[in-house]
Parts: C-alpha cells; sequence; structure tokens
C-alpha cells in the first residue's frame, strides 16, 4: 500500500509501504478499517462480500441503538456456515488458512468448532474499528499470504478470545446459520438447500419470486453466497439482475430529462431577458 499514509512531520510526504506485498483478499481489511474511521462510534457498519450476496430487507432496521454520549465499547455480530454441512476440521481450506497462521496444534484445538465466515461482519463503527485493527495486525504478524487467509484470522481471533479482550468490543455475537441478519448459504452447496434442516430455507413461489428464509421462517435480510447454488444463481442473474438494469436505466433516462429541462428552462430565461 505505497503512499497510502504520509509523514506529517514532513510536509505529509508520502510513506512507501516496507511490508510484502499481500492478497487483497487481506488487503481489504486496511481499507476498511481507514473507511471505518469516518463514522461516529455507534453508526453500524456491515462488511459483506458483495460479489455474491443480495438483500431482501434492510439489515439495519433491528439492530440495537444506543446513544453516542460516553460510549466506550461496542457489539459485533459474527455470522456462522451451516455447522451440519461443516467445520473448521472438516475444511481442507480452512485447515490450511489456520495451519500455515498459527500451526498444527491452533487446528487441533479448533478442529471441531463452527466455521465462521469472514466475508460478512456486522457491528457497531467502535467495536469494528478494533476488529479491522485486529485482522491487519493478523494478517503482518502472521506473515500469511494465502488467498483467503482472513478467514482463518477471523476464526483465531474469536475462538482465542484475542478479539473478546479488547477494552472497545464489549460484546461479540455468533449467529449460527440462519440465525442472524446475514444467511451464510456456501457450505450447503453440496445438496439442494431444500433438503437441509427443515426444508424451509428457500420459499420457492416461482422462478421470478423466491424468497431465501432464516430457520425460523422470516425472511433473510441478506443472503450471501448465493451463487452456489443453481435455482438461486438463475433467480439472481435471470431476474433480479434486470430488475436493477431496468431500474438504473430509468434512473439515468429521468436524470437526462431533468437536465434538459433545467437547460430549457435557462434558455426561455435568457431569452426573456435579451
Amino acid at each position: 500500500l505505497h503512499n497510502l499514509y504520509a509523514d506529517a512531520n514532513n510536509n505529509n510526504e508520502p510513506l512507501p509501504d516496507p511490508r510484502e506485498a499481500r492478497t487483497i483478499a487481506t488487503t481489504r481489511y486496511e481499507l476498511y478499517w481507514l473507511w471505518s474511521l469516518n463514522y461516529s462510534p455507534e453508526k453500524w457498519i456491515m462488511l459483506l462480500d458483495a460479489r455474491d450476496s443480495y438483500f431482501q430487507s434492510n439489515p439495519f432496521e433491528d439492530v440495537p441503538r444506543e446513544p453516542k454520549e460516553g460510549k466506550l465499547d461496542g457489539i459485533l455480530h459474527f455470522f456462522g456456515e451451516n455447522a451440519e454441512a461443516t467445520r473448521i476440521g472438516k475444511s481442507t481450506k480452512n485447515r490450511k488458512w489456520l495451519t500455515n497462521a498459527y500451526g498444527d496444534v491452533v487446528v487441533a484445538a479448533l478442529q471441531d468448532k463452527p466455521t465462521i465466515c469472514s466475508g460478512s461482519t456486522m457491528g457497531e463503527a467502535i467495536a469494528i474499528e478494533t476488529y479491522l485493527r485486529a485482522m491487519v495486525a493478523e494478517s503482518d504478524d502472521t506473515g500469511t499470504k494465502l488467498m483467503g487467509a482472513d478467514q482463518g484470522f477471523h476464526n483465531y481471533l474469536y475462538y482465542s478470545n484475542k478479539l473478546a479482550n479488547a477494552e472497545t468490543v464489549r460484546k461479540i455475537t455468533v449467529f449460527d446459520q440462519g440465525r442472524g441478519t446475514i444467511n451464510n448459504l456456501g457450505a450447503m452447496r453440496t445438496a439442494d438447500l431444500t433438503s437441509w434442516g427443515n426444508h424451509r430455507i428457500l420459499d420457492h413461489r416461482s422462478d421470478t419470486e423466491m424468497y431465501v428464509l432464516n430457520w425460523d421462517g422470516r425472511r433473510s435480510p441478506v443472503m450471501h453466497q448465493f451463487d452456489r447454488h443453481p435455482v438461486l444463481s438463475a433467480y439472481v442473474y435471470k431476474y433480479i439482475t434486470n430488475i436493477f438494469r431496468e431500474e438504473y436505466d430509468q434512473r439515468k433516462k429521468d436524470q437526462k430529462n431533468t437536465l434538459l429541462q433545467g437547460a430549457a428552462a435557462a434558455n426561455v430565461t435568457a431569452a426573456a431577458k435579451i
């Protein structure tokens, strides 16, 4: 990240980054951290892999809200993968990420733990800022450069209680798959969605109307990793994407018309003055 930081004591001269190059999946947490500094401590932030996600409702509607005054710590929400489908020890990739960063002893201790997804996190800004600094520190301290290693850091920070001991993190809640704001479906790609759990995770009304549900029957505000499931991929790419494109084209058309109308009105006014 050359020239991202500057020397305040030397006319803000841009500084080179002495660290070795890292993957974008890891580097992004430092960029997230910089963005997080622009928010008040009590504001809620979502960190999400946007490429394979879509929204079914407002994800911030039911989060707990607290006043800004005197706020010294905050809440973090983590979201798990389906524990029936996978756990840390069952996943070749998760084992590799943790082994490379922390060694076999840590992997052995965590092998039966549910996997927590690093691509979906929410929290109050004061706690998110601490979480992001911790993620960057794990990358720097371990020297791990594997693509996807951030999930190893994420799980280690939680299960080691390293993050929970931070002064600005009051509470970390891990929501099992299908129990929280963000529903992670990637680990369930080995079978049809309707074959899992209570068989009610998908409300498939038609090819142009379907909803992913939490296990309590309510619609998941955010659906993550939809592209692991053919029925959801078809729905998003063939239907939802077209809706977004039509809305975008209409908005651009409306903006153009507004500009043209404004220009015409300006010309009329100018003509009247002449």
